[in-house]
């Protein structure tokens, strides 16, 4: 039989178990209790992106997100992978977050989105010495070769374009080089991508065209933002709830206008209208 003692025990024991605070088992909880926050991404530099000098994980979403995780008493581990693949990955619950994600219907199946962290402007980027197109518009892209990053919005804008054709490369430094090379006559992408890598590599010889018409990224598209996304569900909405909190603090305190000048983005429509937004 068991003593009055050795109940209490096991009572004790069965309590200390369950991790601090609500003890649901949810995202929060996990990673509060694991000291981690992993974050499936994909290189989009300088939002995410290794450092060739270290290999190191380096970034705006790398530096918010180490940022958020210390407040959870927790260390960012970062997962590199395919763009597809991140998505599957977080809403599966393989990883707790992904990053620099746009909102569509299709992700929205599978993820709540964050407040939104960052504004973009798509561009037309083409060869700096031999643009190959006369103006950026509709017209000027008609039966044009167009390179996206796979997996990426962009990808849907090349159908709405006659006689267009889409080539889909594995990340965003491959589509300029195909770019550069003359393999295609243009490439989307965010105005910022590519300012980062003329500043980074100045042999690459491309140049913002314009930026893409709404007509072809969709009324309202045409300076989308950037979002942050964890798996759909109660599962994830404490955390969201404590994200969202750290990046309307940041947005208020400046602390994100610091990080991005850290990477040389100065421009002030990158946060433009963010503070009183939200996600899902």
């Amino acid at each position: 039989m068991f003593s009055i003692a050795a109940l209490l025990s096991l009572t004790a024991c069965g309590a200390s178990s369950s991790p601090q605070g609500s003890g649901t088992g949810d995202l929060l909880d996990k990673v509060k209790s694991s000291k981690v926050l992993s974050v499936a991404v994909a290189s989009f530099p300088p939002l995410e992106y290794q450092d060739p000098a270290n290999q190191e994980w380096s970034g705006v979403d790398i530096d918010i997100l180490s940022k958020f995780a210390s407040t959870l008493g927790a260390k960012l581990e970062v997962h590199s992978m395919a763009f597809p693949a991140t998505i599957q990955s977080v809403a599966s619950k393989r990883d707790d977050i992904t990053a620099n994600i746009f909102k569509t219907p299709e992700r929205e199946n599978v993820l709540a989105f964050s407040n939104p962290v960052i504004k973009y402007v798509e561009g037309i980027i083409v060869n700096s010495d031999f643009p190959r197109i006369p103006a950026a518009t509709v017209e000027g892209l008609q039966g044009k070769k167009i390179a996206t990053a796979t997996g990426t919005a962009e990808q849907a804008f090349v159908p709405r374009i006659p006689g267009a054709v889409n080539q889909s490369y594995n990340s965003v430094n491959e589509a300029f080089l195909a770019r550069s090379s003359g393999r295609v006559d243009a490439t989307f992408q965010p105005v910022m991508y590519a300012e980062w890598a003329v500043q980074k590599n100045p042999s690459l010889h491309i140049k913002v065209l314009g930026p893409v018409p709404e007509s072809i990224t969709g009324k309202g598209n045409q300076a989308p933002a950037g979002y942050y996304g964890v798996a759909k569900g109660d599962y994830s909405k404490r955390f969201l709830d404590e994200l969202n909190k750290f990046l309307v603090q940041e947005q208020s305190n400046g602390g994100l206008k610091q990080i991005l000048e850290k990477y040389g983005l100065t421009d002030p429509s990158y946060l433009a209208g963010l503070g009183n937004q939200s996600g899902s």
